[in-house]
This record gives C-alpha cells, structure tokens and sequence, in this order.
C-alpha cells in the first residue's frame, strides 16, 4: 500500500463527534446518551432563537459539559419561516452542513414521533451521500444520524430517568425549552411543542410537570388525563 492510499485511509477512519443542540429534551438526554460529545447551536434567526439561548446559558449551569458548546452563525432563514412551528423547509440539511466544518458524525436529534420531511432516517442517509459526494477524497467520512429513530420523548425521558439522579434528571428536563412561542421566557404551556413535552412528560411519571410551565395547563391537563 502506497503512502498516499494508507494516509487517506487513516484519515477516512477520523471519526470527530458533534451534537447538535437546541436545548429541548430530545437534544439533552442526546448529550448525555452520546456520553458528552461536542455540541454546536446554529444561530439562523428563527423566532424562538433567544430563548433557546437563554435556555442554554441556564442548562450550562447544570451541566459541565455544556460550557464549550459553540455558536456558529448559520443562514438567516427566520425570514422563511411558516406557521405556527417556525417551519424552516430544509432546516436540517443547513443544520447537517454547518455542522461538517466542526465534526464528521453528526448528530440530529429525532425520535419516532417526529418523522418528517428532513427528520427521517432516509433523509439523514440521502443527506450524508451528498456530502461525501460533494467534498474532497481526503475529508472524513460523514455520517448523519440520530440514536432515537425507535424511541419515542417517552422513551427518551424514561432512559434518562433510569440512568441519572433523580433531582438531576428534574432539574435538567425543567430547564430544557421547547416552545413555539417566542413571547414568553420559559414554556408557555400552550403551543404544540409545549404539548408533546407535556405528555410525554406525565407518562414517564413527572404527574406534577403541569407546574413547570409558564400558563395554566390545568385544563389541557384534565382533558387529557382524566
């Protein structure tokens, strides 16, 4: 084997994790899933972007390993923005492609509940190909993946439940944000997003969660839990 094939070889085998973080709860048990790897915010000014700063300058105060994540300004794709979600058409391939300058195996958080568009397993494959199609020989290999395709926020919250100190796993789940809303600071109890954590909250056994949310969720709480 020349030297050139074995250097491109070794460089090939280069496997630099990175996390890509919003500060929801799929991306914080993923931190700690994927025992701390390096993890990147995409700054696209979208809606709720300030809150999910200020919501990881409060999990860095919980979580050490949180303290050298990085902030790469990305696209400004808030202006595309449509509906109530913030639906950002591509959103994880610009995500993907950000994050290749810090890392070859990317990670993307999503679960079983979430498949859509470019949040799917064959997204994340077809994504990879045309990365390591589009780059040069010498580059490692990319990789995108999630380690939650089978889990639903159930499971998710349930593994973390499992394998962290109570007071620890509470203390983080309540600081994660994952709200629409960018006119409240914390959770605003009302929005999709708000929902889906809520549920899956109440059946991993967080039964008194209603109160970490910003606005009274009684209501949506006895509807759906009678």
């Amino acid at each position: 084997m020349s030297l050139e094939k074995y250097r491109l070889l070794v460089v090939k085998k280069i496997n630099k994790e990175i996390l890509c973080f919003s500060g929801g709860i799929d991306s914080v048990v993923a931190l700690h899933k994927l025992n701390f790897p390096q993890t990147i915010y995409v700054n696209m000014e979208h809606k709720y972007q300030n809150k999910e700063h200020n919501c990881i300058g409060a999990l860095k105060k919980i979580i050490p390993q949180l303290k050298n994540i990085i902030f790469f300004n990305g696209p400004e794709l808030g202006q595309f923005e449509e509906g109530a979600k913030a639906y950002i058409s591509k959103r994880n391939f610009h995500l993907a492609l950000c994050a290749s300058h810090f890392g070859n195996h990317i990670y993307i958080i999503g679960n079983n509940e979430d498949i859509f568009d470019d949040n799917n397993k064959n997204a994340y494959n077809i994504m990879s190909l045309a990365m390591n199609e589009t780059q040069s020989p010498k580059e490692p290999t990319i990789t995108i993946e999630s380690p939650f395709w089978d889990w639903s926020k159930t499971d998710i919250i349930e593994w973390f439940k499992e394998n962290y100190e109570p007071d620890y796993v509470e203390n983080v789940l309540k600081t994660s944000k994952s709200c629409y809303n960018e006119s409240t600071t914390g959770q605003c109890g009302a929005c999709e997003s708000c929902r889906r954590k809520y549920i899956a909250l109440w059946e991993a056994g967080f039964t008194d969660c209603w109160k970490w949310f910003e606005q009274d969720i009684r209501k949506y709480k006895n509807d759906c839990f009678k």
